[in-house]
């Protein structure tokens, strides 16, 4: 459970006892007594109202959800969770915000460690490290968007998926009671109401899908002024009693998605739930993952070629959220693909071994979802993949998936690729890698490097810095006698 909260903190409850309400309530902004009146006032027409037009895409009185949430002004570092959720800039390298500073400022050597090394949180995405001298078992990392009037629907989008990517990693990680610090700073102008707006609407929205898997969602804010805009607009999203109703009112007639998502008008929300659904057919259909993909000729290459670059951002944002919503364990069994040390220029190694590819069981989203889960935190800088197409023969799904990859994975993963080493490659293998590196990814040409024989490969990477599996070991003893170890 939260601790320091018993003072501090400001809890909501639905109308039950009227004393008990009255002091769990007396902090938030005054609401109207309930009166058993047969004259109707104003104010009780105008509830009535409030009342009628409380359809499906508003917000219920909901007791269960209203107890779930907090408020607090203080340190984020002294307060007791099992996670926090803290805003920090996207190259994690440097000055971050007065929330981050004072996690860096608490936590251990190793944690500070393990931020450095991240070296990168994504606008809009989130990553989770663990904490050690802190009083929390988990900090979710989160890079909120910068504010510009010319793209207010961009930033809501972007702001929206903070919240929505931390609530999504604390679940998965088994987190019941989450702090949730300033997502909106200052030095980004975002206009804090509109920011508190979309804070509330993802929380209230997310609960209602998901209420039985947190306890206890404290907002942990920095000023008075702070708790005054959380406090004005809680009403809106947490109504405590049917005369908050009248509240909604104010609401815009588009209030978002199913989980709190903005939508614009004319924007459909079905797009929406697509974009979040895990139909495996429509991204196949969006990969465009065929054999016959090389031996097609197409009359408007460049047309083509802008039509799957327009593509790649979404497909790569549905397989980002796929990595973190699925059960990628039994993928992850088969040891396909995996980090492993350093080459002897100190740059991170991949391994991509092609004979443990998931089998045809296994759809296609779900083995990118795996690949970009692990290679996703190296391509943040300089890297090296290394791949063994050790017994692998004619054509085969590993090529297909790697080449997926890379068609629909960011720049970053083409451009900080410093080399690709093949161990083992066939006639067959070479001739595609040539092919795909002339017509599709230009980026990774004069990158690939091909190597018969692993005491080759390492003089790149030592061999006590690669994860060699064993059958690969035999088969390059078979062909060359004595091998490095």
């Amino acid at each position: 459970e939260l601790t320091m909260l018993s003072k501090a903190v400001v809890s909501t409850q639905s109308t039950g006892d009227a004393a008990q309400a009255e002091e769990n309530v007396a902090a938030l902004p005054s609401q109207p007594d309930l009166e058993d009146d047969t004259t109707k006032s104003d104010d009780e027409k105008v509830d009535e109202e409030a009342e009628e037009i409380n359809t499906g895409k508003h917000f219920q009185v909901n007791g269960e959800i209203n107890d779930k949430i907090s408020f607090w002004c203080g340190n984020i570092a002294k307060i007791e969770a099992e996670g926090c959720v803290c805003s920090c800039i996207e190259m994690l390298r440097q000055k971050q915000p007065s929330q981050m500073r004072e996690l860096l400022k608490h936590g251990s050597l190793e944690f500070q460690q393990d931020v450095f090394n991240a070296y990168r949180c994504t606008t809009g995405e989130a990553i989770v490290l663990g904490a050690t001298l802190l009083p929390i078992r988990h900090i979710i990392l989160t890079a909120g968007p910068k504010y510009n009037a010319r793209y207010v629907s961009a930033a809501e989008n972007t702001l929206y998926g903070c919240y929505r990517n931390a609530y999504d990693i604390a679940m998965d990680h088994k987190i019941e009671t989450l702090t949730i610090g300033k997502i909106h700073n200052k030095h980004k102008a975002y206009p804090v109401k509109d920011a508190v707006h979309i804070a509330l609407r993802t929380t209230r929205r997310y609960l209602e899908k998901h209420h039985d898997r947190f306890k206890k969602i404290c907002f942990v804010l920095e000023s008075s002024l702070d708790l005054m805009h959380y406090q004005e607009l809680f009403p809106y999203y947490f109504p405590r009693n049917s005369s908050d109703y009248k509240f909604q009112l104010e609401l815009p007639d588009c209030i978002g998605g199913e989980y709190g998502e903005p939508i614009r008008d004319g924007q459909d929300s079905g797009y929406i739930k697509a974009h979040w659904s895990t139909s495996s057919t429509s991204l196949a259909k969006k990969l465009n993952v065929t054999r016959s993909d090389f031996s097609s000729m197409r009359q408007d290459p460049d047309s083509a070629r802008l039509h799957e670059q327009s593509l790649q951002p979404d497909v790569y944002t549905q397989l980002l959220q796929w990595s973190r919503t699925e059960d990628l364990s039994r993928i992850a069994k088969c040891r396909a693909v995996y980090h492993s040390g350093f080459d002897v220029t100190g740059v991170p190694v991949v391994v991509c071994v092609g004979k443990h590819f998931p089998s045809a069981d296994f759809t296609e989203h779900k083995i990118l979802s795996h690949f970009i889960s692990v290679m996703d935190p190296a391509t943040t800088r300089p890297y090296c993949l290394v791949y063994f197409h050790t017994g692998c023969t004619g054509p085969r799904r590993d090529l297909e998936l790697l080449q997926a990859l890379f068609l629909n994975s960011p720049a970053r993963y083409k451009t900080n690729l410093k080399a690709l080493y093949s161990l083992h490659a066939t006639r067959y293998q070479k001739v595609m890698q040539w092919w795909f590196t002339v017509s599709k990814v230009k980026q990774v040409k004069g990158k690939i490097v091909q190597f018969g024989a692993l005491q080759q490969l390492f003089l790149q990477v030592s061999p006590e810095q690669l994860q060699v599996p064993q059958f690969i070991l035999d088969y390059d003893y078979k062909l060359h006698g004595a091998t490095a170890q």
